[in-house]
């Protein structure tokens, strides 16, 4: 997979998060609109953040992108609370990248706000069900609350009977990060990096259109890290480096 110019999509993307960002300075606009522009920013802000890392090799600026790529969604969380709006396509839980930049930030509590912020019930037609399970699963996570009787296992048998004995990595993780089960978080995040790469040689090979966002994505694996982050907390051991996942990204 031949990288693009990192340089120019970090300019790019940081320009497009700036503008984004002048359009929320610039007084009343209409609900969606606003939840528009804050997920967008978030989108934005990781692209500049991954293009940031590959092009000059400057973990803390990557690390502070995701941090506000992070803040982007709690604002979006905490804007949308105080307007009473309901959970739609921009505000339900599947959409975790948001929670991931914020773990493998480093922002803990930043990450323990979205999750709280986030609702516990499927935004139906707007996001799918495993990714919804899924967030809920890293949330718990996150928050240390998976240790409270009955949280865990009815959601792990839900994303088990959706799957109905399809292969999906983040089962395996999910259960192998709850369970602190060193072989199968290994085994898990190495099937969870293949199928990534069989993604992306796909997407490749797609007329899928491009952004920012699709042209840094291959080459940083910002979930991955956040897994990391889960894993040494709980006391898992882990490698300096990963494919995808460098050492350089990670908090120190």
């Amino acid at each position: 997979m031949n990288a693009p110019n990192m340089r120019a999509l970090e300019t790019s993307a940081s320009a497009k998060a700036a503008l984004l960002e002048e359009e929320l300075s610039q007084g009343s606009r209409p609900p969606e609109e606003i939840e528009r522009i804050f997920f967008h920013l978030s989108r934005y802000t990781r692209a500049a953040a991954i293009a940031r890392l590959l092009a000059y090799a400057d973990g803390a600026t990557f690390r502070e992108r995701l941090a506000r790529s992070g803040e982007a969604r709690r604002r979006l969380l905490q804007w949308a609370t105080g307007a009473r709006r309901p959970f739609n396509r921009f505000t339900a839980t599947g959409h975790y990248g948001p929670l991931c930049d914020a773990l493998a930030s480093g922002a803990d509590e930043l990450a323990r706000d979205i999750v709280h912020l986030s609702t516990d019930t499927l935004v139906k037609g707007h996001e799918f069900e495993e990714d919804f399970l899924y967030a809920r699963l890293l949330g718990l996570m996150a928050t240390g609350d998976d240790t409270a009787p009955g949280r865990v296992e009815p959601l792990l048998e839900s994303l088990e009977r959706i799957m109905d004995g399809q292969d999906f990595p983040r089962l395996a993780m999910c259960r192998a990060l709850l369970a602190r089960e060193q072989e199968s978080f290994d085994a898990a995040l190495q099937a969870l990096l293949e199928e990534r790469d069989r993604h992306f040689r796909a997407q490749a090979s797609s007329f899928t259109p491009r952004d920012e966002e699709a042209d840094t994505e291959p080459f940083i694996f910002v979930e991955g890290l956040s897994l990391l982050r889960l894993a040494e907390h709980r006391g898992l051991s882990v490698q300096s480096d990963y494919l995808f996942l460098p050492g350089l990204a990670r908090p120190r």
